[in-house]
């Protein structure tokens, strides 16, 4: 795939699909990989993304289809892109690149940074500050957002000092979010912040949060502990030390 020269940055996203999909500016090319010559131009779409005064990036796209994307036709494959001001595109079929409805997300005027597809054919989209908005399409293919209440799960009515021992209080309204990450095996949806990290369970319709982990209380100091521990001063080395968070992957 060649482009002519240009300043504009490009990002790339690949699925274990096969489906891959590249940000050039303001166009989206999405495309099937391993697919036979003859066939390639079938199943490679050039989409218009909304404008926007920041730079795009691949984390902000997403496909999904009701069915496995390994087998999915073109004509079931959706799109969803959304510019880091919170502008919100849909493409409810790749074969039509130039049907699509729009929204804009409410986040507060706060930039957006990653976008995933979960159950029902919906998306989850993230901010900087670590909002969370379901969008999804109803019957008349009218966008819908939700904000993702946090600290409102099977848990959060324990009470602070309880919830304070399993590391499950809520994070600081400042944190910064660094990666989400769908679990589709077990509909679980994880959210990696500067201090925590939160599960939620999804389904078709709703989604709850079942975990708000303390990173700070239950890991960052036993790092520092495993590293630094048997320095003969530790205690100031402790006080110097800064772990961050940078993504989160899963293993199986």
């Amino acid at each position: 795939m060649c482009f002519p020269v240009t300043s504009d940055q490009i990002s790339v996203k690949v699925d274990e699909s096969g489906w891959a999909w590249m940000v050039c500016g303001e166009r989206l090319i999405v495309w099937k990989i391993s697919q036979t010559a003859v066939a390639k131009v079938s199943v490679c779409k050039d989409l218009q993304l909304p404008p926007s005064e920041f730079i795009y990036s691949a984390d902000l796209t997403a496909i999904s289809s009701p069915n496995p994307l390994e087998t999915a036709s073109i004509q079931s494959i959706s799109v969803m892109a959304v510019s880091p001001e919170g502008t919100v595109r849909y493409w409810p079929s790749l074969a039509h690149e130039t049907v699509y409805t729009e929204c804009v997300a409410d986040l507060g005027g706060n930039l957006c940074n990653f976008l995933t597809p979960v159950k029902g054919n919906s998306f989850v989209l993230s901010s900087c500050k670590s909002q969370l908005v379901r969008l999804g399409v109803d019957s008349s293919g009218k966008l819908q957002q939700r904000l993702l209440q946090q600290g409102h799960g099977v848990l959060s009515g324990i009470g602070r000092r309880v919830s304070t021992l399993f590391g499950i209080l809520a994070p600081p309204v400042d944190s910064a979010l660094h990666s989400l990450l769908w679990d589709q095996e077990n509909d679980a949806l994880y959210c990696l912040t500067s201090c925590s990290l939160s599960k939620w369970e999804v389904d078709e319709t709703s989604e709850h949060q079942v975990l708000n982990w303390d990173l700070n209380r239950n890991l960052s100091e036993n790092i520092i502990d495993a590293i630094w521990g048997s320095e003969s001063n530790f205690d100031e080395v402790k006080e110097g030390v800064n772990v961050m968070y940078l993504d989160l992957k899963l293993s199986q």
